[in-house]
């Protein structure tokens, strides 16, 4: 079933709280996806930088060209440009937010509330859902 389907993906705590139980925090770096739509090339730069202690590198040539392994694009070979993201994310995207009721949005906001501030405490920041 769909919502189903839905529900248990969006369940993030719960399969992350395993990891942050076996290794240390400071071993786990969590990027949420709208970071790297928004600002790509600071998120490349602190997970390379402040994370994996490499040296800078200068991520705005590379994601200047578009988003890599969208939709039906798979790989990291060929970057879907930034103005045809949305037509991918649409053309593929099955349910949209329009598709829900006002009262099943709130029930699933209601849902996922606790588990979403369960997700926030463990990581140490907030994703802008």
């Amino acid at each position: 079933h769909l919502i189903e389907s839905l529900v248990g993906r969006g369940l993030y705590t719960l399969a992350l709280e395993w990891w942050y139980i076996t290794f240390p925090p400071k071993d786990i770096h969590v990027i949420c996806s709208e970071d790297l739509r928004t600002r790509p090339a600071e998120t490349m730069e602190t997970l390379a930088e402040d994370f994996l202690a490499m040296p800078p590198f200068g991520f705005e040539d590379v994601v200047s060209q578009g988003m890599y392994n969208v939709r039906g694009h798979k790989g990291y070979n060929v970057a879907t440009s930034w103005d045809n993201v949305e037509d991918e994310n649409d053309a593929d995207a099955g349910m949209t937010d329009s598709d829900l009721s006002p009262e099943l949005r709130e029930e699933l906001s209601q849902f996922f509330m606790p588990y979403n501030e369960r997700l926030f405490d463990l990581i140490g920041k907030r994703c802008d859902w």
